[in-house]
């Protein structure tokens, strides 16, 4: 099952990514409590909580890529029109497609799907 105020808060957090001003650490253990909160109540929030630290933080700089903002404006607009458990599972099959054959827990990322 899908938990919307979990997926509205995880993209809060990936949305406010910027590693040139904010230490990426702390999105990780905020995403990390996140996970711990919605554990068993979110299907997402259990695959996620299986991720390494390395692989999130890959999910957070995938976010700045390319051009800074370009992924964010994204999210922004499709939340007009979306649920956030929908944009969600959107933007990370997008990163699966660009991002995921790098990432030791490729099984765990396609799960989210």
């Amino acid at each position: 099952m899908h938990n919307n105020t979990f997926s509205t808060e995880l993209l809060k957090i990936i949305m406010t990514t910027d590693s040139f001003s904010f230490d990426i650490d702390k999105h990780i253990k905020n995403i990390r409590g996140l996970c711990a909160t919605y554990l068993e109540q979110d299907r997402t929030a259990k695959s996620l909580d299986k991720l390494n630290d390395t692989e999130v933080k890959a999910i957070l700089r995938f976010v700045e890529k390319p051009h800074g903002r370009h992924h964010i404006a994204e999210l922004e607009k499709m939340l007009k029109e979306y649920d956030s458990a929908s944009v969600l599972k959107i933007f990370m099959k997008h990163f699966y497609e660009h991002e995921g054959h790098k990432l030791i827990h490729t099984d765990i990322l396609k799960d989210m799907l």
